[in-house]
């Protein structure tokens, strides 16, 4: 299905969170979410959320780029999740903006449930999830679910000021 010359995304259902194609009207709310200090200070590339910069990348993504809102069962959107493919790797982005959902197990939840669609329907060699290094849940959520960190010629993952963590194939245990 195509919506504004752009295929849709599907809809990817977790065991707590409910992954929706991206639309031009959440926007607002992932620009809302980053205007909070707290959010904003542990989010990657936060200079990127400013509201003209997002409408113009969600016209331009490529369809290596799936973008999703991340929603509760009873469909309260409470993050973003965004996943890039190249050479048969995927690279995740992911935020909880609604404060109140953070700690509660919805970002651990929507990262093994992307994991699992990235590897058992895009049958993707690894999933690399890169974040702000001085986000230490999402390290946490991270190693929890099943990521390590990556070999790198950089001093302990650190790149740019960003953490990378990775999950091959081999090692996924599924979802």
């Amino acid at each position: 299905m195509q919506v504004g010359g752009r295929e849709m995304d599907e809809v990817i259902r977790g065991r707590k969170t409910v992954l929706k194609p991206l639309e031009v009207g959440d926007i607002d709310m992932i620009v809302g979410w980053i205007q909070n200090s707290e959010i904003e200070s542990k989010c990657l590339d936060s200079d990127l959320y400013a509201e003209d910069k997002l409408k113009e990348w969600f016209c331009s993504c490529s369809s290596d780029e799936k973008r999703y809102m991340l929603n509760t069962w009873d469909n309260k959107s409470i993050g973003k999740v965004f996943l890039t493919i190249r050479d048969g790797m995927g690279y995740i982005n992911i935020m909880i903006g609604d404060m109140i959902y953070l700690g509660k197990g919805y970002g651990k939840d929507a990262i093994k449930t992307l994991v699992k669609y990235c590897f058992d329907e895009l049958k993707l060699k690894s999933v690399k999830a890169e974040f702000n290094k001085n986000n230490i849940r999402a390290e946490y959520c991270c190693f929890a679910c099943g990521f390590k960190k990556e070999n790198q010629s950089y001093l302990d993952g650190y790149s740019n000021g960003n953490y990378t963590m990775i999950m091959n194939r081999k090692d996924y245990i599924g979802y």
